[in-house]
């Protein structure tokens, strides 16, 4: 069975067993105010290109992630972007996100995640998600917040606990002195995990756009 093929049954397998079970996000009781953060200031360079650029239909993957992050019920969303900044700011305008610019981008994530909690207002809790986590729907990234509170949340997928991921008012000072490539990942080892396969494919390579384009209308009929 090739890669495509696997990708394909897989988020199949995930959507069915979810249909009917998660909620439309605008129908959930968040109980926690919070704000998206799309990180977005990569280089792209396996794939040669902005992926926050790649469009479906008719739409920038950029503003396919902004659009989730509205119907999960954020109250700010916020898009760091850094690399190739004259070229991809363009693609955020006349939609609800603030830009947050990182000129050191090439410190690594951790630099981003700093830029984007001291820019984001106060008092709310921040859902981080990479740009290019193109399977992510609205009603994953409610899940992350719902009922959080106090408590990190975090992402489970293929062994790995990551993005998405919940961080709490009271982890925003911690995250504001974050640098380098490691990101938050220290921060995430007493994070409640939901198990969330959504959160596995990424755009890094040029393969990797091939198994989107292949499996996007599936994806049209994920729960969103």
């Amino acid at each position: 069975m090739t890669g495509t093929k696997k990708v394909l049954r897989r988020s199949l397998a995930y959507s069915l067993s979810m249909k009917g079970i998660l909620p439309h996000p605008s129908a959930s009781r968040i109980s926690v105010r919070f704000g998206v953060v799309i990180l977005a200031a990569g280089a792209s360079r396996r794939l040669g290109r902005p992926k926050v650029l790649v469009r479906r239909a008719g739409k920038t993957l950029l503003e396919l992630q902004v659009r989730k992050a509205e119907r999960c019920g954020a109250r700010w969303i916020g898009v760091t972007l850094g690399c190739r900044y004259e070229r991809t700011a363009p693609a955020l305008r006349g939609l609800p996100a603030s830009v947050i610019r990182v000129p050191h981008w090439r410190s690594g994530l951790g630099t981003s995640i700093c830029a984007a909690a001291r820019a984001a207002p106060a008092q709310l809790g921040l859902v981080f998600m990479a740009a290019d986590q193109w399977q992510l729907t609205a009603a994953d990234l409610a899940r992350l917040a719902r009922g959080a509170g106090r408590k990190t949340r975090a992402a489970g997928y293929a062994g790995i606990v990551g993005i998405p991921a919940f961080f709490p008012p009271a982890q925003r000072i911690a995250l504001q002195h974050l640098r380098g490539e490691r990101g938050a990942r220290v921060h995430l080892r007493q994070a409640v995990v939901c198990a969330m396969p959504h959160a596995g494919p990424d755009l890094d390579t040029t393969h990797d756009l091939c198994v989107l384009r292949a499996a996007w209308p599936l994806y049209r009929s994920f729960p969103r």
